[in-house]
């Protein structure tokens, strides 16, 4: 489990361009990291947790929100509270400010957020947890194109709903990294379906598929990708870790890193542990050193 604390004398972490890093945040937390995290909220952001429906949906929201400041303050090298954050166009928060131009999205689901951060270009994240029960046929005719549709109903029964799943959060995440909220239809683009296939932009009609990198992100009970712009077909490094820079505590820190490929090969993923130790030996460039790496595909 990772809980992230505020550390005095945070480093600062680089995300260089090409590169995309994916924070994941348990957003149940003890007491005295959710009383840290809320003292670094604006005014308004304490309001607008205030107004959610339940106690557990208002600490979710301030230890999502907390855990953003936080981390983008490492990027931007600020303190979180002078961080001035506000909607763009669409609804899509953004950092304002001299030198504050950091692409990120955050998306969150139950209990788990993703926090995207790009060195350059345009960036989503998308998690879901993955629930039965759901209307899947009237779904996928309804928001999916006619051959995603096609594809995820007729599979086997027990393979649907992950690729129901995998097929929604893909488009999600492109949509939510273009930053144009609903205005782009959902049955407009297409991506890969299937699960056990790479995440991957198939076809869309004004922009060229290939210079859009897609990751899924494994985690127990959920569907969660993140998708990156690139301004070449060169393909994109994600990183998903826990930087140095925010004090950490955690059972077992870990950090995974997908390289750079054709998008239409099957993605090779490369895991590192390390010790507390390695962490505060961090190379510059990543924030960690790595002790132990395997790779497949």
């Amino acid at each position: 489990m990772l809980v992230l604390v505020l550390g005095e004398g945070a480093s600062a972490v680089r995300c260089v361009p090409g590169e995309v890093h994916v924070w994941r945040i348990e957003l149940d937390c003890a007491g005295t990291s959710l009383s840290a995290l809320a003292a670094v909220l604006s005014q308004d952001e304490r309001k607008r947790g205030a107004r959610l429906r339940s106690a557990e949906q208002c600490q979710r929201w301030t230890v999502a929100r907390g855990a953003l400041r936080c981390i983008l303050a490492t990027y931007a090298r600020s303190e979180p509270r002078s961080l001035a954050l506000q909607a763009g166009p669409h609804g899509k928060p953004e950092l304002v400010g001299p030198g504050q131009d950091i692409p990120f999205n955050l998306a969150h689901t139950e209990g788990l957020a993703l926090l995207a951060i790009a060195g350059s270009g345009r960036v989503g994240s998308d998690a879901e947890v993955v629930r039965v029960g759901i209307e899947m046929e009237d779904m996928s005719r309804r928001f999916f194109a006619p051959t995603e549709a096609d594809e995820i109903l007729a599979l086997a029964p027990e393979a649907r709903l992950a690729a129901f799943f995998a097929c929604w959060t893909r488009k999600e995440v492109f949509v939510k990294a273009l930053g144009t909220g609903l205005s782009v239809p959902l049955d407009r683009f297409q991506v890969t379906v299937r699960a056990d296939q790479p995440a991957r932009l198939v076809s869309v009609a004004w922009d060229e598929p290939n210079r859009w990198s897609s990751v899924d992100l494994g985690e127990a009970g959920c569907s969660c990708c993140a998708r990156r712009r690139g301004t070449s077909a060169s393909g994109a490094a994600f990183q998903l870790c826990t930087a140095s820079g925010l004090k950490t505590i955690c059972e077992e820190p870990w950090y995974s890193r997908i390289p750079r490929g054709d998008p239409s090969r099957a993605q090779t993923a490369a895991f590192w542990r390390h010790t507390e130790l390695e962490r505060q030996n961090a190379c510059g460039r990543c924030g960690f050193e790595c002790e132990q790496a395997y790779s497949t595909g």
